[in-house]
């Protein structure tokens, strides 16, 4: 099969995305920066259907939900129909 090498898809094996850790506060902060950069400069090429704003806003969000309230209809066992 075109694509696939013993049962892996190579397209998305060369599109996953990378795993992050950081030390401290100010790596993820130059990170940040890094990427907010990028995207400024047309660099960033994107593998999925939102921009580095969006993604940096649904994390933004999600971080500050425990501190602020969580949105309508968030339950217990996450967003209820």
């Amino acid at each position: 099969m075109v694509g696939l090498r013993h049962g892996i898809d190579e397209h998305q094996e060369r599109h996953r995305p990378a795993s992050l850790r950081f030390s401290n506060h100010e790596d993820l902060w130059r990170e940040i920066d890094r990427i907010a950069a990028a995207d400024r400069a047309g660099r960033l090429r994107r593998t999925g259907n939102w921009t580095a704003g969006q993604t940096f806003g649904h994390l933004a969000a999600w971080t500050n939900f425990p501190y602020d309230g969580y949105p309508p209809g968030f339950g217990r066992r996450g967003l209820s129909g």
